[in-house]
């Protein structure tokens, strides 16, 4: 194993993946309506067609007023529904083509568009095809005169060739969602370069000297523009509960224990027992939250990373970060975090591209959502390994 080089960096804030998902509620409802417009339009067109193409069987009225039909004719009952299936099949994978490209970075979300939007235009032609065809059969037979042939109901039987046009749409979406690329992922920066505009002009702007290595080069942070981006929400909830009582409450800062536990609200069976810092009267065999916050800036780093090295071509093998903090405390009683550094050691397949490797954490840091939500920098010192 040989170690290729390393590099400290710290990209700017990531402005957050292009897209339908980012797109204000109203104007992704407009997309929404538009889609539901479409498939109207297109359950119009299909019910013409519907009942231009359907050969429709009937009964002949004979002298005797009784009307009879073939045993072709009764094996026919079903090609309006047979014909209504076929054509809904090809227009509902179109339909679901369109749901995916438009929809497709929503998530989860896409199958209902996918699902919606066909029934609609399968019920409009179903509806079109009803109108344009001859019409309910009893009145038409009780009207007829002998040797008239009389057409059956161009209609709809069964439930299955309406559930059709929601498996002919359902196709494309999860075959793309299984086989092929995220819908973000086109969006995301392969090898993003740090854009030194984004900076505050109060930056520590001496503290960029260049340094040996691959990517030389660090960069000092005192603030970053603020900006507002407009995206999906994703929540979160937990519940903490205190276990420090040990009798008379906060009677004393000597009287009450420190510990208490944390319960995800995804998670209910698990819990974290917690603390606070030995320094201020916790339980060093307990989490606290300044060791929290380390741990989710270098995990939150870790997946953004693998996630820039897959769009990068480059292949992981193994990872392993010795992440620190340094906080400081104020007169007042209060305190900060002024700087966490991650030392992350990466070993990359032999064949991989050990530059890209390195340009990759700037690319991991600019979609960290936990380092885009902190006041403080957070600064790389990457070491990038071949297998071999």
């Amino acid at each position: 194993m040989t170690s290729t080089g390393t590099g400290t960096s710290e990209p700017s804030q990531h402005t957050g993946v292009a897209g339908l998902g980012d797109l204000p509620v109203g104007l992704a409802a407009g997309w929404l309506v538009g889609y539901l417009l479409l498939c109207v339009l297109i359950g119009i067109g299909a019910g013409v067609l519907w009942e231009r193409i359907t050969d429709l069987p009937g009964y002949t009225v004979a002298q005797n007023g009784t009307a009879t039909t073939t045993e072709r004719g009764l094996a026919g009952f079903i090609s309006g529904d047979a014909s209504f299936a076929a054509i809904g099949f090809f227009v509902s994978i179109g339909l679901g083509i369109i749901a995916w490209k438009w929809f497709g970075r929503l998530g989860w979300p896409v199958v209902i568009v996918a699902i919606v939007g066909p029934i609609c235009a399968a019920l409009v032609c179903w509806w079109v095809g009803y109108k344009l065809g001859p019409g309910d059969f009893d009145p038409r037979l009780a009207a007829a005169r002998p040797g008239d042939f009389v057409p059956i109901t161009l209609t709809v039987r069964t439930p299955v060739a309406l559930l059709v046009w929601t498996f002919g749409a359902l196709i494309p979406v999860l075959l793309r969602a299984s086989l092929g690329r995220d819908p973000e992922e086109s969006s995301l920066p392969r090898r993003a370069p740090p854009d030194r505009s984004e900076w505050s002009d109060r930056s520590d702007r001496s503290d960029w000297s260049d340094r040996s290595g691959i990517t030389g080069g660090r960069f000092g942070w005192a603030g970053r523009r603020s900006r507002v981006v407009t995206g999906r929400e994703h929540r979160y909830a937990l519940t903490t509960t205190w276990t420090g009582n040990l009798g008379t409450g906060t009677s004393g800062y000597r009287d009450y224990s420190r510990d208490h536990e944390i319960r995800l609200a995804s998670k209910p069976d698990q819990v974290l027992l917690s603390s606070a810092d030995p320094t201020f009267r916790g339980d060093a065999g307990r989490l606290n939250p300044e060791e929290l916050l380390l741990a989710a800036l270098s995990q939150c780093h870790l997946l953004s990373y693998l996630h820039a090295c897959v769009m990068a071509g480059v292949v992981i093998v193994d990872y392993a970060d010795q992440a620190s903090g340094t906080m400081i405390t104020t007169p007042d009683g209060g305190g900060h975090f002024v700087e966490v550094t991650l030392r992350p050691v990466v070993t990359i397949a032999a064949d991989s591209d050990p530059t890209a490797a390195l340009q990759a954490h700037d690319a991991a840091h600019a979609m960290c959502f936990i380092a885009n939500s902190v006041n403080f920098p957070v600064r790389h010192e990457p070491v990038i390994q071949v297998a071999g």
